[in-house]
């Protein structure tokens, strides 16, 4: 339902799970990915359960590159909060 959706998107739980924070998944992603492409995957897994197509992973990989520490894991926690609010997630989670 909408108010479903708007509490996804806008609700305090999704923004606690995504943000950067010593022990949630997003961070640990982050810090331990050999790579940029095995962090998107990663990510894709953890959420969709799948891996993401090579358009997907060129993409958000493209969007990690040379990012480290702090703004590597808000880069990935705004790709894992895209994935939890997508169309995606939610007809198939």
């Amino acid at each position: 339902t909408i108010p479903q959706r708007l509490l996804l998107m806008n609700g305090d739980l999704v923004a606690e799970k995504t943000r950067k924070e010593l022990f949630n998944a997003v961070t640990r992603i982050a810090g331990q990915a050999p790579d940029d492409v095995a962090a998107v995957e990663v990510a894709y897994l953890t959420v969709l359960t799948r891996r993401p197509t090579a358009a997907e992973r060129d993409h958000f990989a493209a969007k990690l590159k040379d990012s480290r520490g702090d703004t590597r894991a808000e880069r990935l926690g705004d790709l894992v909060w895209g994935l939890i609010n997508s169309t995606e997630f939610s007809w198939n989670h």
